[in-house]
């Protein structure tokens, strides 16, 4: 199975965020756009996307017409501590081994990102550090947010246009 690509449904779920508070798809698909990020703290290339996860969630801020939501492959502790480390704030939910909304998601590779619609249904997908891909997901984020989009490479020329999960 690969992750879910546009058009597809994500599945119904249930995690506990690093508040203790239990999130579902369901109040993701209550916006009118949603970002699931799902990550792992020991892998390069979560690690150095993390700074433009920040970037994205920080942009968006408090709008109530977009949700950015992480999704940890990690235990709650060191969820925390990457959490903290890398300034994301967003609720962080936690998706521990066995994996249930990971797999149930098709991901096979960190970090993947889906792009949602207010019905839950997938309007985009990126597996690995794609730069267009995330400058267009943020783009998408601030125009249903009513804000301006992140500058998230800084006219940077030694960020790379991909980098595989």
């Amino acid at each position: 199975m690969t992750a879910l690509e546009p058009g597809r449904q994500i599945p119904s779920f249930r995690l506990k965020d690093l508040d203790g508070k239990i999130r579902a798809r369901e109040e993701l698909g209550q916006a009118g756009l949603g970002l699931l990020i799902f990550y792992h703290r020991e892998c390069p290339v979560c690690q150095f996307s993390a700074p433009f996860f920040a970037a994205i969630a920080r942009a968006m801020g408090s709008s109530a017409e977009v949700r950015v939501w992480g999704v940890s492959q990690d235990p709650e502790e060191e969820s925390e501590e990457f959490a903290r480390r890398n300034d994301l704030r967003m609720p962080i939910l936690v998706d521990e081994d066995p994996y249930p909304v990971s797999n149930a998601c098709g991901i096979t590779n960190v970090p993947t990102l889906f792009l949602i619609d207010n019905r839950g249904k997938v309007v985009q997908t990126c597996v690995g550090f794609a730069k267009d891909d995330f400058s267009k997901i943020a783009e998408q984020l601030a125009s249903k947010a009513g804000v301006k989009p992140p500058d998230l490479f800084g006219g940077r020329s030694d960020i790379p246009a991909f980098r595989p999960g």
